[in-house]
């Protein structure tokens, strides 16, 4: 009897399309700045925008992750049921990083509220200041109150919650409004559980019946490397230009990945083989 291993029943697969999944590795890394979110600077967010206490900002956002859980469940579920009867490509686009690209675009803040600056409690240091001139008195003072900040800066029972004075953006940036960071959040995590299920399916079909091993670790890398440099840049931009550019960059990061699959759109498909019989794919993007 001969097994269905042997060399004649083999089949010489042809080399992968390298531009579809050179363009889902980068969709997985923009997707996972969704995550990079969550865990880098909604609890600081939450603080600055609202003047929450740090206690307060680490319930709601355990709740928030919760809710988010929930709903990735339900969003796995429904890619799966959904992509039997729709093209996958256009559930991968249309019901995952469009949702998240507008969603991260929702948590830039308009509008004319006012962010609430942190105070802290300062002595009086005008008499310590030598009255010499008006220019040196002013210096000196403004260099001992930055040394008091920094020497308070562990101590938050002498500052207020709120936006530090030291992030400057928050003088002239809006306060995001509650509304709007609530269906900003929710648009955007309904989006990533079918980007990143959907996509890593497509990418597996690309590669065609060969071990994939490999390229699975490589596509996981690709998401590793954004949980890694992500955290460090987000929380950099943030805190150093504030929430419009934060949230601005991670936009168009998203709407590179959704403009870049649209255009590999037609190249998105499973790996055409000599044989179609040993091709199991079913699905509606299945090639001619």
């Amino acid at each position: 009897m001969t097994s269905s291993n042997g060399p004649e029943n083999q089949v010489k697969l042809p080399s992968p399309d390298y531009r579809p999944i050179a363009g889902i590795l980068y969709a997985r890394f923009a997707i996972t700045f969704i995550a990079v979110l969550m865990e880098a600077i909604l609890i600081p967010l939450v603080m600055d925008q609202y003047a929450w206490s740090e206690n307060r900002a680490m319930v709601g956002m355990a709740i928030a992750v919760s809710v988010a859980g929930v709903l990735n469940i339900i969003m796995y579920f429904l890619s799966g049921v959904l992509s039997r009867k729709f093209d996958e490509r256009l559930l991968a686009l249309l019901l995952g990083l469009l949702p998240m690209m507008v969603g991260l675009f929702l948590f830039i803040p308009w509008g004319h509220g006012v962010i609430p600056m942190q105070h802290c409690d300062q002595v009086n240091v005008t008499d310590a200041v030598p009255s010499t001139t008006q220019t040196v008195q002013m210096q000196q003072l403004s260099q001992y109150q930055a040394g008091m900040l920094a020497d308070d800066a562990d101590d938050d029972e002498h500052c207020s919650e709120g936006c530090p004075p030291i992030q400057e953006w928050c003088y002239n940036t809006p306060q995001l409004p509650g509304i709007q960071l609530i269906i900003a959040f929710i648009i955007a995590i309904v989006g990533f559980p079918v980007a990143q299920g959907i996509l890593l399916g497509i990418f597996s079909k690309i590669l065609g019946p060969r071990p994939q091993g490999l390229w699975m670790g490589v596509v996981g890398t690709a998401g590793s490397i954004s949980r890694i440099i992500g955290p460090i840049i987000v929380t950099y931009i943030y805190e150093e230009f504030g929430t419009r550019w934060c949230f601005g960059i991670l936009s168009l990061i998203n709407a590179v990945a959704l403009v870049e699959l649209a255009l590999l759109y037609r190249r998105l498909i499973p790996m055409k083989l000599p044989n179609r019989e040993i091709n199991a794919y079913d699905g509606p993007a299945s090639p001619e």
